[in-house]
C-alpha cells in the first residue's frame, strides 16, 4: 500500500501539488509546479500591485499556495472579490501624482510663490497710509481749535437802573462785536447767583453811586480775566465770586488731567478685556477698582500740584465716575470689535477732545460748532464737572453730569449688545457642534456596516475554500 506523500511529508509536503489534481493540457505535477513558481514570486515582489497581471477570483486557491493567502486583507486598490484591479489604481495606491503632474505642479508654485510677499508689501503700505492719515487727523483736531480762539456770543449779564445797563450793553457791543451775549438781570445779587450756576460767565452790576464787575475765575481763567481787565478800565471794583487756583491760573493742569485720566481708562481697559477674560462681571469688577483708584490719584495729583484747591472727595468721585463710563464704553468697543474698535475710539473720541475741552479758555471761545461738540466729549464734560463741584458749589454741574451719565448708559447698552450676541453665537456653535456630533455617529455607523459585510464575505469564503482545497 502507498503511502500518501503528504502525510509523509508532514508540514513541508504541503506545498507539494496533489498527485491526484488534473493539471491543464496534462501537465505533469513538475510542470505545474515550475509553472506555479513565477507566480509565486511575482506575487512576492509586486505584493497586491502583481496580482494586476493575471488576477484570480478571491478565494480561488492555486496550487502550491496555503488556502490561507487566499483570505489576507488586500491593500488599497486591490481588486474586490472576482473582479481584476485597475494598472494605475494598484500602481499609485496613496494617490501620488505622475511625474509630470508633479514637474507642472512645481512650476505652477514656483510662480505663485512671490504672492505672500506682494501681499505683505500691500499690507505694510495699507498700515503706513492709515497711520499717516490718523497723525494728520488728530493734527488738526489738537491744532485747529486753538486757531481762532476768541470770544463768541459769550454769556455775560448787565444788573441795574434801565440806562446804566444800555450803557454797559452798548460799550460792549462797542467794543467786541460779536463776543458777548448780553443778558439783564435786575440787581447784583442776581447776577452773583446767575454767575454761579453758570448761566453768564459773570457781568457788570451798575448803580448811582459805583461799578462792580462780577467774575469767576474758576469757570474759566481767561474770560475772569478778561472780564475783570474791562471792569478794571471802567472804573469798576472787581468781585470774584469763584476764584479759582492761584498755583495754576490758566487751567492747564486741569485739562492735562483729564486728559490723562481718560487715556489712562482707555488702556486700562483694553487691558482688563484681555487679561479677565470673557467673563462680563470679573471685567466690570476690574474697571470698577480701576475707576477707583484712579479717582483717587488723579485728585490727590491736582490737590498736590494746586491745580485744584479743596473739594479733595469731590473731585475723586467725579473722576473715577468719568473713568467708569470711558471703560464701560472701551470694554464694549473690544468685545465687539477687538482693539481696533478701542483705537478708533480714542482717535476718534479722546484725541479731539483734548482741544475741543475748553478747559483753558471756554466752550464759546472755540470756533463753532467745535465748542458745543467738545462738551459732548467725556474731557470736556469731565472738566467742567470738576469746575462746578470745586469752584462753584455745584453750580451747573447737572448738564455734564448728564452727559457723563449718557457715556456710561451707551456702554451698559453696547455691553449688553456684546453679550447677547456671545450668547447666540455660542449657541449656534452648539448647534453646529450637535449636528457634526451626529453627523459623526453617522458615518461611523455606515463605516461599521460597510466594514461588516467584506468580513462576513471573507469569513464565508474561508469556509468554502477549505474543503475544495483540502
Amino acid at each position: 500500500m502507498s503511502q500518501d506523500p503528504r502525510a509523509a511529508g508532514g508540514a513541508d509536503a504541503t506545498n507539494e501539488p496533489d498527485p491526484d489534481v488534473t493539471m491543464p493540457d496534462g501537465a505533469g505535477p513538475a510542470e505545474a509546479e515550475q509553472s506555479a513558481a513565477p507566480r509565486t514570486e511575482a506575487a512576492t515582489a509586486g505584493g497586491a500591485s502583481g496580482r494586476a497581471d493575471g488576477a484570480e477570483p478571491a478565494g480561488a486557491a492555486r496550487a502550491g499556495e496555503a488556502p490561507a493567502l487566499g483570505d489576507q486583507a488586500q491593500p488599497a486598490g486591490a481588486a474586490e472579490p472576482g473582479g481584476a484591479a485597475a494598472p494605475d489604481e494598484t500602481a499609485e495606491p496613496g494617490g501620488t501624482t505622475e511625474p509630470g503632474e508633479a514637474a507642472e505642479t512645481s512650476a505652477e508654485d514656483g510662480g505663485a510663490a512671490p504672492a505672500p510677499e506682494h501681499t505683505g508689501v500691500g499690507r505694510l503700505v495699507a498700515v503706513a497710509l492709515v497711520t499717516a492719515i490718523a497723525a494728520v487727523f488728530a493734527i488738526v483736531a489738537l491744532v485747529a481749535p486753538f486757531l481762532g480762539t476768541v470770544p463768541r456770543n459769550v454769556p455775560v449779564g448787565v444788573a441795574g437802573e434801565k440806562t446804566s445797563t444800555s450803557q454797559i450793553e452798548q460799550l460792549l457791543t462797542t467794543l467786541q462785536p460779536g463776543a458777548f451775549h448780553v443778558k439783564t438781570y435786575g440787581d447784583a445779587d442776581a447776577l452773583r447767583a446767575a454767575t454761579l450756576h453758570r448761566e453768564v460767565y459773570g457781568g457788570f452790576a451798575v448803580d448811582s453811586s459805583s461799578a462792580t464787575a462780577v467774575v469767576a475765575t474758576g469757570a474759566s481763567p481767561v474770560l475772569g480775566q478778561f472780564l475783570g481787565n474791562i471792569g478794571t478800565s471802567l472804573g469798576a471794583t472787581v468781585d470774584d465770586v469763584a476764584p479759582g487756583s492761584k498755583a495754576d491760573t490758566s487751567g492747564y493742569g486741569l485739562q492735562v488731567a483729564a486728559t490723562i485720566a481718560t487715556l489712562a481708562a482707555v488702556a486700562g481697559a483694553c487691558v482688563i478685556a484681555r487679561t479677565a477674560g470673557r467673563r462680563l462681571s470679573a471685567q466690570l469688577t476690574g474697571a470698577l477698582a480701576l475707576a477707583v483708584v484712579l479717582g483717587i490719584g488723579v485728585a490727590a495729583a491736582l490737590q498736590l500740584l494746586g491745580s485744584v484747591a479743596g473739594a479733595f472727595l469731590q473731585v475723586a468721585a467725579v473722576t473715577a465716575f468719568a473713568v467708569l463710563a470711558v471703560e464701560a464704553v472701551v470694554l464694549a468697543l473690544v468685545r465687539l470689535g477687538g482693539l481696533v474698535a478701542a483705537g478708533l475710539f480714542t482717535l476718534l473720541i479722546v484725541i479731539p477732545g483734548i482741544g475741543l475741552s475748553g478747559l483753558t479758555s471756554a466752550p464759546e471761545m472755540l470756533p463753532s460748532p467745535f465748542g458745543a461738540i467738545g462738551q459732548l466729549l467725556p474731557q470736556g464734560a469731565y472738566g467742567r464737572l470738576v469746575q462746578s463741584v470745586a469752584y462753584l458749589g455745584g453750580g451747573g454741574a447737572l448738564r455734564p453730569l448728564l452727559v457723563l451719565l449718557g457715556w456710561l448708559l451707551l456702554g451698559a447698552l453696547l455691553l449688553w449688545l456684546a453679550r447677547a450676541r456671545e450668547v447666540a453665537a455660542g449657541r449656534s456653535r452648539d448647534t453646529e457642534a450637535q449636528i457634526a456630533s451626529l453627523e459623526a455617529e453617522a458615518a461611523e455607523d455606515d463605516d461599521v456596516d460597510a466594514a461588516s459585510a467584506p468580513k462576513g464575505t471573507a469569513t464565508g469564503t474561508t469556509a468554502d475554500s477549505g474543503p475544495a482545497t483540502s
